[in-house]
């Protein structure tokens, strides 16, 4: 279903393709600097397809930078390096895939639609802390460009559910990562005195 609807827009996007540019285009056209994004991960058939597009392979589990997906990993003109993936490389059972909802303006009268912002495949090793250096990423992305992603959604898979704990401090922290320290940080303000 997500590939035909691709497929139909005339949408060129690769795996891994994180759309953040073409994003904030919309973002600049509706008049809009707030959104909510979304992650969740879907069981896949298992198969590998040649992008011609990409010149790379697709249907790999993508491997990880610093947490992040690496875009056009699996490209190359040697059939014998394509053998040894083949031979050596479990194929993705998963596909990893961000959206993101742009948030109504007081202003307008029609919800916008929610965004492809990116897909590709992946396992079951992806662990909480790689969810939650994703949200990161995506959301100082997003402030770059003067977009403010004011939360993170997804299903109530155990990685999430973690990833989501992790992000507000709920029960748990990350040592790593100190969210409430930075300048965007959300930030309640009390009265010194209530009525």
């Amino acid at each position: 279903m997500l590939h035909s609807l691709i497929s139909n827009s005339n949408l060129k996007i690769s795996e891994v393709e994180f759309r953040f540019d073409e994003l904030q285009n919309k973002f600049k056209n509706l008049n809009i600097q707030y959104a909510f994004g979304s992650e969740d991960m879907t069981r896949v058939i298992k198969k590998i397809k040649y992008d011609s597009i990409a010149n790379t392979f697709v249907g790999f589990p993508t491997p990880l930078a610093h947490r992040i997906p690496i875009k056009e990993y699996y490209k190359t003109d040697s059939f014998d390096i394509l053998k040894l993936w083949f031979s050596s490389i479990e194929k993705s059972s998963l596909l990893n895939v961000h959206m993101i909802q742009p948030l109504q303006s007081s202003s307008q009268n029609v919800i916008p639609s929610p965004f492809l912002l990116a897909a590709y495949g992946t396992n079951t090793t992806t662990t909480a802390d790689d969810i939650l250096q994703r949200w990161w990423y995506i959301f100082n992305q997003f402030s770059q460009r003067k977009i403010r992603i004011i939360g993170f959604s997804t299903d109530a898979d155990a990685k999430y559910l973690r990833a989501m704990r992790l992000i507000s401090g709920f029960f748990d922290s990350s040592p790593n990562l100190q969210l409430h320290q930075h300048p965007l940080a959300f930030k309640i303000q009390t009265t010194s005195q209530w009525p």
